[in-house]
């Protein structure tokens, strides 16, 4: 009985987290609805931007860090996602946090590819982020913050999946919409790149897809000597004024405050999620 304790206290945890998440089902669908929207009207125009999905294995990882009520970006997912953070007292609005996160696009400028001088613009970039595919999101409200003062706080976590923000690399290629998508999303919709439903003809029992050899995603997974930037916000919202990062490792391009990606081993994150499953089989 001993050994079977621990597995009944982490699914009760993962209940009461469950229960305390500020995200509902409508909430998701307008995240990524809201993340295809705002990659659709970036300027200059996309020729390879990605239709994002959701990702629950994102959520999941975003809702565990979450509920760690801790203001700063999540060590233990180097080199497989990228994160935005958000924090507010007041009621939580998905459409409010990722208008302030694309807003950061007027410190940006895209033929430098860098930030005004001491403005953020890492969550916009890792928003438009052409290889970026997917996303995940949780919200947890926090009695205390650790890094803030804030108390009775709502901390929103957003996980990407390919990351973005990979030095030297804009977020994208500018062109026509479309115009440059890659082999396995030839489809345009709504100015972004989507698979395309194949439709086996009258004569032909299977159709074979083979995604082309040229297609490269493999730079958004960063090599070793790769740095990247963290994305905290010098302000959070209007609660969090002034809010600036001391331990930033470095500045994109222009040694402007840039943006945020957040990595960590993908042993990390597989243990991490094996456990959650096992947890609550048993």
């Amino acid at each position: 009985m001993a050994a079977v304790r621990p597995l009944h206290c982490a699914q009760l945890w993962l209940i009461v987290t469950v229960a305390a998440n500020q995200i509902s089902r409508e909430d998701m669908d307008d995240i990524v609805d809201l993340h295809n929207m705002y990659r659709a009207s970036v300027k200059p125009e996309a020729a390879d931007m990605t239709r994002m999905t959701w990702c629950e294995e994102c959520r999941v990882v975003a809702e565990l860090y979450a509920s760690e009520c801790v203001w700063e970006h999540n060590p233990n997912v180097k080199n497989v996602l990228g994160e935005n953070l958000y924090i507010t007292t007041g009621t939580l609005n998905v459409t409010d946090v990722l208008m302030g996160w694309f807003k950061e696009r007027e410190h940006y400028d895209y033929e430098n590819n860098q930030c005004a001088e001491n403005e953020m613009c890492g969550h916009y970039t890792q928003m438009v982020w052409a290889k970026t595919a997917s996303v995940g999101c949780a919200a947890l409200l926090c009695d205390t913050v650790q890094g803030l003062s804030f108390t009775n706080s709502i901390l929103v976590v957003c996980n990407y999946k390919p990351p973005g923000n990979v030095q030297g690399h804009k977020p994208y290629q500018a062109g026509e919409p479309c115009s440059k998508c890659p082999e396995d999303r030839r489809a345009c919709v709504d100015m972004s790149c989507d698979h395309v439903d194949i439709v086996p003809s009258t004569e032909t029992e299977h159709v074979d897809i083979v995604p082309s050899t040229e297609t490269e995603q493999v730079d958004i997974i960063p090599s070793a000597d790769t740095e990247h930037a963290e994305n905290i916000p010098r302000t959070k919202t209007e609660h969090a004024d002034n809010f600036t990062n001391t331990n930033r490792e470095w500045e994109l391009a222009s040694n402007a405050a840039t943006g945020t990606v957040v990595f960590a081993t993908p042993s990390a994150v597989k243990l991490m999620l094996a456990g959650l499953v096992a947890s609550l089989i048993l």
